[in-house]
């Protein structure tokens, strides 16, 4: 169902207040895809991220915006361990490939507000969901800009609980996965982010792991993004 009724927009099959935030009201469909700030793989100095004590401090309850970064955390644990391999939440669209539209339905059990130009529908999936719902490299983007909860990380391992990290598995700027971190294990002063996924599954594996399966599967000229939370 699309159309407008009584001062709402029907986006898919969501019911959107029109009253939208002026950054969102005026934004354009076609989100800046092209403005990706790659993050470097470079393990030294890792923990020297202000991320870390700011995980600390802020450990519960929501951010400015209201998203809680461990509601979305207890979401993609819940939905990629064992028992969950192969399914996904019904109460969400499905597709062949779910890895942004997972980390989408973490970020909206968190409280990530829908809006135009992220959104999804079970009535029609493949029609009304948004790109920034289920695309890697719109999502991205859509995060980075709009959703007022993720800045730039220039390290990967930086990466503290509730970041995303996405990558593109050939270089050719144009980001293929997203990934939702849930945990960091520490090891010899070191930090690894620990991920959760789909498509395909993985439960709290960690960075390291993730970059070991890429290269078995031949990956082996990546380049990396990530947004760190905002915690405050």
């Amino acid at each position: 169902m699309w159309g407008r009724q009584r001062g709402y927009s029907i986006i898919s099959d969501k019911v959107i207040d029109e009253q939208d935030p002026p950054e969102y009201a005026d934004a354009s469909d076609e989100l800046p895809t092209e403005d990706k700030t790659p993050a470097s793989l470079d393990e030294n100095g890792a923990l020297e991220s202000e991320a870390l004590n700011k995980a600390q401090t802020y450990a519960f309850g929501d951010n400015s915006v209201g998203v809680n970064y461990i509601k979305a955390m207890n979401y993609a644990n819940k939905w990629t361990s064992p028992g969950y391999e192969h399914k996904m939440n019904s109460a969400y669209p499905s597709f062949g490939s779910n890895c942004a539209n997972f980390v989408s339905q973490a970020l909206h059990e968190g409280g990530m507000t829908l809006n135009r130009l992220w959104n999804y529908s079970t009535v029609l999936p493949d029609k009304l969901t948004t790109r920034a719902w289920m695309n890697a490299d719109s999502n991205y983007s859509y995060m980075k800009h709009y959703s007022h909860s993720y800045d730039s990380l220039d390290n990967v391992w930086k990466a503290w609980q509730g970041s995303i990290l996405y990558v593109d598995w050939t270089s050719n700027n144009e980001i293929d996965h997203a990934m939702f971190v849930v945990g960091v294990v520490v090891k010899d002063g070191k930090a690894n982010p620990v991920i959760d996924q789909k498509t395909e599954n993985r439960h709290q594996i960690t960075l390291t792991e993730s970059l070991q399966h890429a290269h078995e599967q031949g990956k082996n000229n990546m380049t990396w993004y990530g947004l760190q939370y905002r915690y405050d």
